[in-house]
């Protein structure tokens, strides 16, 4: 269908509705030279940030019941990606919480992740892995990208081994490649009734 994220900077405020909270949507979008270990290492980058703003935002911050974020790349129908933020917040709150996203991804940038967030984060993996393991669809979609991009099938049983390639460069490298500002769309919704204030 031809469809693509717009490039460059986007941001739009939406006054809709009349539930008293705002929702916040962060989103950084690009191309890239696809590979299941981008992809991977999209989807690792994603993990730690949501570890970062958890513990800022929610644990230390009270600014947020929960955050979500996501990071995603694929090579159909053309080779993209994509890392997404969003959370709800009380709409005084959203400029500071936002603030708060770009100094947490500025640190990985800057230093890449923590050794307890690799042990976080490995631990996690390895969790995964050996639950997955055991079930049949999981298998499915290993089979497939080996198909796919002709991987040996037996490297599927090498998870413990990718996991421990993991490391805190990795990550700074990750983030300062795909959180661009130079693709970046900002989308924040509050509510009538914060307006008229």
């Amino acid at each position: 269908m031809g469809l693509r994220y717009t490039n460059g900077k986007i941001k739009e405020t939406i006054v809709k509705g009349v539930d008293d909270k705002s929702q916040v949507d962060m989103r950084f979008t690009g191309t890239l030279d696809f590979s299941l270990e981008e992809q991977k290492k999209l989807n690792l980058l994603g993990k730690l940030l949501k570890i970062k703003l958890t513990e800022e935002m929610r644990e230390k911050m009270a600014g947020v019941y929960g955050v979500r974020v996501s990071g995603f790349a694929s090579d159909r129908p053309y080779n993209w990606c994509r890392l997404n933020v969003r959370f709800p917040c009380d709409p005084d709150n959203v400029e500071k919480l936002i603030n708060k996203v770009f100094e947490e991804i500025n640190k990985i940038k800057a230093n890449g992740a923590t050794k307890e967030d690799l042990n976080k984060i490995k631990e996690a993996e390895l969790a995964n892995a050996e639950e997955y393991i055991e079930i049949n669809g999981y298998w499915m979609y290993k089979l497939k990208d080996a198909c796919q991009y002709g991987i040996s099938p037996e490297s599927i049983l090498d998870y413990k081994a990718d996991i421990n390639k993991i490391n805190s460069k990795m990550f700074q490298d990750a983030a300062n490649t795909y959180f661009d500002m130079s693709n970046y769309a900002e989308f924040i919704l509050v509510p009538e009734s914060f307006v008229k204030q």
